[in-house]
């Protein structure tokens, strides 16, 4: 689980609020001590601060479809760059409509038709030139502090510009399956999020807060 604050706003020049870390700390181990048969890996990055924090399982996961942000992600940028376009045909779609089924329906034939477009090796070179190492594209496994690191970069417009930022994020903010950590954001926040899931395991990519 990757967890953002703030995700959507410039760091401001003074603090908008004071993290508890050690509540925060306690809280996160202490759900994770009680679970000693299950096994949980959560990450969380603080856009304010710069800080990250680590809870539970350290290695790479079964990304699920967690992994279709590092493919939404590079095609926008790769649209930036000339290489691709949201009007051109994928799978006998347009980009665009592939992107928006890829992450608000989490559509899986959508996500075979951009990596196709993309190439596994592209996807990998990219996750390691934005710092991210621990993904690996063919076997679809990447640890919780990269989906962190990928997320906090996007939400602070790291990686993409500010209009594919708020595209992305837009389509986020209404991507299924939000009956898990996105249900717990507070009254009046925003919320953008992807999930993950096998029979076995499921993964969440929320909420990033944008109050």
């Amino acid at each position: 689980q990757a967890v953002l604050s703030d995700a959507t706003k410039a760091q401001p020049a003074e603090p908008v609020y004071t993290l508890d870390e050690a509540g925060l700390n306690s809280s996160v181990q202490s759900t994770v001590d009680a679970n000693p048969r299950l096994n949980l890996s959560v990450s969380i990055a603080d856009l304010q601060t710069g800080k990250s924090y680590h809870f539970g399982d350290s290695e790479a996961y079964t990304a699920a479809s967690i992994a279709k942000l590092f493919t939404a992600t590079l095609f926008l940028y790769e649209t930036e760059t000339g290489k691709t376009s949201l009007s051109q045909q994928v799978g006998g779609l347009s980009a665009g409509e592939q992107l928006e089924k890829l992450i608000v329906d989490s559509d899986n034939t959508a996500w075979h038709a951009l990596n196709d477009a993309l190439t596994h090796q592209t996807l990998e070179e990219y996750a390691a030139s934005i710092g991210v190492s621990s993904y690996d594209s063919s076997a679809n496994t990447v640890s919780s502090s990269d989906i962190a690191l990928l997320l906090s970069k996007l939400a602070s417009g790291k990686l993409l510009n500010n209009a594919d930022t708020k595209l992305l994020l837009s389509y986020m903010e209404r991507a299924s399956m939000r009956d898990y950590l996105v249900a717990g954001v507070p009254s009046g926040a925003s919320s953008y999020h992807k999930t993950g899931y096998l029979s076995d395991r499921f993964h969440d990519a929320p909420p990033s807060l944008d109050q």
